[in-house]
């Protein structure tokens, strides 16, 4: 059963975990015959001639886009930089690191004549900050190198 703002031939309509509707999509229509595709996307096909049809007028493509918009999917939400970054010190190594500096500064705490635990420590701070950057900086150059990629697409094609 379709709503008003739901289209069957798109997919249902549901709802995400902050209350928008979105819409998911079944991709069956591989398993359909031409006579099932003509009939449930209202196309002009020719079931015997496949390669002949003539597809859309320009009318009804123009219809099409006024009443669906663009065939376009949706980008997914964008993670902000700086989560990106900390994120890089969630990394079980990282993590270790860290508790390890912590302990070195428990043991400096605890007797401060030992300045060794201090620098070692502060060494670990370090290595896990300039890692967890590095890290952060390559994967930054990967995402602009696939984001490059995505803008070599073409934007539009001719479907028959």
């Amino acid at each position: 059963m379709a709503t008003k703002d739901q289209d069957p031939k798109v997919g249902a309509a549901v709802a995400d975990k902050k209350g928008t509707e979105s819409r998911n999509y079944d991709a069956t229509e591989h398993k359909m015959s031409l006579a099932e595709l003509k009939a449930k996307f209202e196309t002009g096909i020719d079931e015997q001639k496949p390669k002949e049809s003539k597809g859309l007028s320009e009318q009804e493509a123009k219809s099409r886009y006024q009443r669906d918009g663009p065939n376009a999917m949706t980008p997914p939400k964008q993670t902000p930089e700086i989560v990106k970054f900390l994120m890089q010190f969630t990394n079980m190594f990282m993590i270790l690191l860290l508790f390890a500096s912590a302990l070195s500064f428990l043991a400096y705490g605890l007797d401060k004549t030992e300045a060794v635990n201090l620098y070692c420590g502060s060494a670990l701070l370090i290595i896990v900050f300039l890692q967890c950057l590095a890290s952060y900086l390559e994967e930054r150059k990967s995402h602009a190198v696939m984001n490059s990629l995505k803008s070599m697409m073409p934007s539009q094609c001719n479907v028959v």
